[in-house]
């Protein structure tokens, strides 16, 4: 595999040099199995350019240890990775905020008022950059018991970041 070519940006730094924050995806050095989930996930991302992918299934199967390898085997793909869990329901501004500032290299920008706005702003660091993001537990922000896609209360802002999934 070539190694990657890389500039410099005005401020010195690299431009094409990978950016993480994984904040707390697990640590996934010893994995085994999976090989065929690993190599249709990485086809669906890599090859197929799919935009949005979701892995859901019962509690305690291993998804977030699988999207977790995933990451780490295509992170070369992408010009940033950034990983979030929801378990702990964060609003839709922090998520947007955080992941904003992540994008932006870190810089002070002024994030607009509104929620669509704030996605539109981020829509544009997708356009510009190849990003990989991973939010894991989305189902913390789901209504338990009802049909796929329903939000909790104060948390229906998600379903304008996510297309409805059932």
């Amino acid at each position: 595999m070539e190694s990657p070519s890389y500039q410099r940006n005005s401020s010195g730094q690299k431009e094409g040099a990978l950016r993480e924050d994984w904040g707390q995806s697990p640590n996934v050095q010893v994995f085994y199995g999976r090989q065929a989930e690993l190599a249709t996930l990485e086809r669906w991302i890599v090859s197929d350019h799919c935009q949005m992918v979701v892995v859901f299934g019962i509690g305690g199967i291993g998804k977030t240890t699988l999207a977790a390898k995933l990451a780490e085997q295509i992170k070369g793909e992408f010009g940033s990775v950034f990983w979030r869990s929801l378990q702990h329901a964060p609003t839709l501004k922090t998520l947007l905020s955080e992941c904003i500032q992540f994008l932006s290299d870190e810089k002070k920008i002024d994030l607009p008022e509104n929620v669509e706005d704030q996605i539109a702003q981020l829509i544009g660091y997708f356009r510009r950059h190849r990003c990989l993001v991973v939010l894991d537990n989305v189902e913390s922000i789901l209504q338990k018991g009802q049909m796929a896609g329903q939000y909790r209360e104060g948390y229906e802002g998600y379903g304008v970041l996510f297309p409805p999934f059932r």
